[in-house]
């Protein structure tokens, strides 16, 4: 594979060679034959360069650009069926083939402005082949449309002139949809990619144009039109040459409205709103081809709705687990074990039962920072965390308070039976082998107990749970201390 400073003086090197040739030959001898292969090998070449810029590319990028070389196979194997037919086999099938590729090959082009720059995408994506599925269902109601229905009135192998206008009609909708989706891309790269996209789309347009209502009306291959559309070739060839994956890591320039994020996702309606206006007009000849195009179309897009909406569960599963469970430890977050604690209250009042609460907090915590470092002081904080649960019941609940306190519920226990846990955990947590940098590191927990019967209690027990801690840690640290919740009383456990 050439290198990127290589492509685009081979590039304009097989061009000036067209130039030779065309000016040597033209259409007559073997002209339009060499143009064709000449067209062949920039084709090619634009296929390799831009699997290139895919290989320096990951997740947008490298999705980006795979659909952009599959749009250009799609092409380059239309030349090469041009090429077959005109010097091995003379077919009247191929012409057909090749023309249908040579005008439909952008078609999975397109399905590139469904791709989200700043979400990830790594190995197979579900949503990405019911995208290509449904484009390769808008191109078969393309063929319907534009080929099979128009050569039941004309017999030759060229599109009636009638359908260019719809079609370029399709090609300004593609060329709208690149440019406004470059409007709306979040980082500067993205917007640039897609801006470029949108030109060349444009002016691979405007050549078509030119070739059937300007110009290039009535010109054989071999004529000058065709150095056109091999400088066409040059804009892809240089975009993906110069295509550099470290740029699109930057961040948004300013914070994604609302407003562009609903416009984005309305690209993915583009392929239904063509398939069924195209299945409109299919449905006035051949009325049972219409229908199977709709349904299938019908049942790409409620695929394509059941993974979005499968993936939008799992989004929000996920938000609801991180509102609530602290990302160091695992266990709930304040907001969570205090939601849990309330739940277990309102609980215990229908059922006349009671809900104890152990408040513990590491000891000499500040010592392990400052003398191994915040990493370690992590650590120390995750495995009391794990060392706690292990000790709890599946039906208890254990969440980071703030800092180096957790505050544990155990829902249907007295005072007395939440103080034979929390010695269960003081002992487990003292017995727990900890080193860091090979230097091992003494854990301890102190704990306070307290507990209540109504969600009335809830303020007063954590108080008193806090009261109780303070008590342990002034009476020595690694001991369990409890505080009735009625009497005010504190009394120690161990």
């Amino acid at each position: 594979m050439l290198s990127s400073r290589k492509v685009m003086p081979v590039a304009c090197l097989l061009w000036g060679m067209h130039a030779a040739v065309l000016l040597a030959f033209g259409t007559r001898g073997q002209g339009p034959r060499l143009s064709d292969l000449i067209q062949l090998a920039l084709g090619l070449l634009t296929v390799l360069t831009v699997l290139g810029a895919a290989k320096r590319s990951d997740s947008f990028g490298r999705y980006f650009w795979w659909l952009t070389a599959f749009s250009f196979s799609i092409l380059c194997t239309g030349q090469a069926l041009a090429v077959v037919n005109e010097v091995a086999v003379r077919s009247s099938s191929l012409p057909w083939v090749a023309n249908f590729l040579f005008t439909f090959w952008f078609i999975p082009f397109g399905v590139a402005l469904f791709l989200d720059p700043d979400h990830e995408l790594n190995g197979f994506d579900s949503l990405l082949m019911l995208d290509l599925a449904q484009a390769a269902i808008c191109s078969v109601a393309a063929y319907l449309f534009f080929f099979y229905l128009p050569a039941r009135e004309n017999a030759n192998s060229e599109l009636v002139h009638t359908v260019w206008e719809p079609y370029f009609l399709v090609y300004g909708l593609f060329v709208a949809a690149f440019l406004l989706r470059s409007r709306l891309a979040y980082t500067k790269a993205a917007r640039a990619l897609f801006g470029r996209v949108g030109c060349f789309v444009l002016i691979s347009a405007l050549s078509d144009a030119a070739y059937y209502y300007g110009p290039g009306l009535h010109l054989k291959t071999g004529d000058w039109f065709d150095l056109v559309w091999s400088a066409v070739f040059l804009i892809p060839l240089w975009t993906a040459s110069n295509w550099n994956s470290a740029g699109h890591a930057e961040l948004p320039a300013a914070p994604v409205q609302s407003r562009a994020m609903v416009i984005i996702q309305v690209f993915p309606l583009l392929y239904p709103l063509l398939i069924l206006v195209m299945s409109a007009g299919i449905a006035r000849e051949r009325i049972e081809l219409a229908s199977i195009v709709v349904f299938a179309c019908f049942a790409c897009s409620s695929a394509r709705l059941l993974v979005t909406q499968h993936r939008l569960l799992n989004v929000q599963r996920l938000l609801r687990h991180e509102a609530s469970h602290d990302g160091l430890t695992g266990v709930r977050n304040r907001m969570g074990i205090l939601g849990a604690l309330r739940v277990e209250l309102e609980r215990s009042e229908r059922h006349d039962g009671q809900v104890g609460i152990i408040m513990a907090d590491a000891d000499r915590f500040k010592l392990v920072n400052d003398s191994f470092g915040h990493d370690a002081g992590d650590t120390v904080l995750r495995k009391i965390a794990a060392e706690i649960s292990g000790c709890l019941r599946p039906y208890d609940y254990v969440g980071r308070y703030g800092g180096e306190e957790f505050l544990i519920v155990v829902p249907g226990c007295s005072a007395a039976e939440t103080v034979q846990l929390a010695e269960r955990i003081r002992v487990q947590v003292a017995d727990c082998a900890l080193s860091v940098s090979g230097a091992p590191v003494v854990v301890t927990v102190s704990m306070g107990v307290a507990s209540g019967s109504s969600l009335e209690d809830l303020e007063a027990m954590l108080r008193a749970a806090d009261a109780a801690l303070y008590t342990a840690k002034h009476h020595g640290r690694n001991r369990v201390e409890v505080k009735e919740l009625r009497t005010g009383v504190t009394a120690r456990a161990r």
